[in-house]
């Protein structure tokens, strides 16, 4: 948004998914606080993530919108589907995704998600769990990882 795209679309795992869902709030959010149009077909749900789904999203988007000018996407997967249909169409169109390596795409941005210090709070949420259930507790174990932007 800070670089002029206006027509930017996301495409996401499973809706059901809390990253997916925590990532499109996100988008929703950036659309709503710049007074930018929130476009349904600008809006895509994968129920796998594959390079595939990526790919095919892309073509039904530019065909329903060809002056998008932006792309995210909620993982490297789908990212690679992406940058393969905007490679092969000869477009500029930046795409910023989710991912913990520094991605071999050609990524405007991509948002270091810290999977080391995710696997480590995951596997300790799971132990708190399994011992809360041994002794018949139950609460909130949804937690908060840090992360940043990491500009190409």
């Amino acid at each position: 948004i800070k670089k002029g795209c206006n027509r930017i679309a996301f495409i996401g795992g499973a809706k059901k998914l809390y990253v997916t869902q925590d990532r499109l709030t996100g988008y929703e959010q950036a659309l709503q606080e710049h007074k930018l149009d929130l476009d349904s077909h600008r809006t895509f749900f994968a129920d796998e993530f594959l390079e595939e789904k990526g790919y095919n999203f892309s073509k039904q988007l530019f065909k329903h919108d060809p002056q998008t000018d932006a792309i995210i996407t909620t993982d490297s997967l789908l990212a690679e589907g992406v940058c393969d249909y905007i490679s092969k169409h000869q477009l500029t169109v930046p795409v910023l995704s989710f991912d913990s390596v520094n991605p071999r795409l050609d990524l405007v941005a991509y948002v270091d998600i810290n999977s080391l210090e995710l696997g480590r709070t995951s596997f300790e949420t799971i132990l708190q769990i399994i011992n809360d259930a041994k002794n018949n507790r139950q609460i909130c174990y949804r937690q908060l990882i840090a992360h940043k932007i990491i500009e190409k």
